[in-house]
């Protein structure tokens, strides 16, 4: 399959475990589908279409066994059960996609500020940082999957760039900005700056 074909594939299947997620209120991505898709459609579009495959293949064994990766993640973010695997490539990969979020957030600093604080030390309320929230999905992904983001990772850090941004760069393509300069620019009109 060729990578668009690939990532619709997985956002077919992630929507369907996703819509069918318990929760006291509906998600926003919930009500909404079509965001749903943008916003994990921009993740995937960094990854290598190997480590596509092997998800794909993650989530069509997860939904073959009845296991909703999605509740998973959920949960896992939650604390609700204990955690999925005790891969080292869980936190190898979250530590270098944390300090590319730290990155953005010190050269995008209105934009990234809509979005989700970087750690927990860092949240307000019952809201999620982006570390909680990588953390629970890396979880999900098979010993397989993960060695090949973390091949993506290493590739990304070999050139010298900044995977996250690529994600971020997607997502606000998606969304009608022309970059994330000029996404950065509008969240900071809108804060009056």
């Amino acid at each position: 399959m060729e990578n668009r074909e690939l990532i619709d594939a997985i956002l077919d299947i992630e929507l369907q475990m996703f819509l069918t997620v318990p929760s006291l209120e509906p998600a926003s991505c919930q009500q909404n589908p079509a965001r749903f898709k943008v916003m994990r459609g921009a993740q995937f579009a960094a990854w290598s279409n190997a480590t596509l495959e092997s998800y794909l293949e993650d989530l069509k064994d997860a939904a073959a066994a009845g296991r909703n990766l999605m509740q998973l993640k959920y949960a896992r973010m939650d604390s609700l059960i204990p955690p999925l695997t005790d891969s080292p490539l869980v936190e190898e990969t979250l530590r270098v996609q944390v300090r590319w979020q730290r990155e953005l957030e010190a050269r995008y600093p209105f934009f990234l500020k809509r979005g989700r604080a970087v750690e927990d030390t860092e949240t307000e309320g019952a809201h999620t940082s982006f570390a909680r929230y990588l953390r629970g999905e890396l979880e999900t992904y098979s010993e397989r999957t993960l060695a090949l983001l973390r091949k993506d990772v290493s590739g990304y850090e070999a050139r010298g760039l900044n995977m996250s941004g690529e994600i971020y760069t997607a997502m606000v393509t998606a969304l009608g900005y022309t970059s994330l300069e000029d996404a950065e620019a509008n969240a900071k009109a809108l804060a009056g700056e």
